[in-house]
């Protein structure tokens, strides 16, 4: 059953999109999920995960900035394989400073 007023649904669903390679079915979710908390740190950093695993590095930092400035500690996050996308980009490193 879809439950698009769920939002640890929509997130869930875009990682698994992402991982099974439909990236439209992905960033589709993401989309959702930003609809549904759009000033949501946390919501934020999930999409720029789902962003990375789609291959979009400049989506995903964005995604983690707005994160960032939403209040998310990202820090502690960074680690995340879902980012590895990102890895050596002085954007990305920035983000950790």
């Amino acid at each position: 059953k879809d439950v698009p007023d769920d939002l640890e649904a929509r997130l869930h669903l875009g990682h698994l999109a992402a991982r099974l390679g439909d990236k439209e079915g992905a960033l589709l979710a993401a989309k959702q999920s930003l609809q549904l908390a759009p000033k949501d740190g946390y919501t934020h950093f999930h999409v720029a995960t789902i962003r990375a695993i789609c291959g979009d590095a400049d989506g995903a930092l964005d995604a983690l900035r707005t994160a960032q400035d939403r209040g998310y500690y990202l820090k502690s996050e960074l680690g995340n394989s879902d980012l590895d996308l990102l890895r050596g980009r002085e954007a990305f490193e920035a983000l950790a400073s």
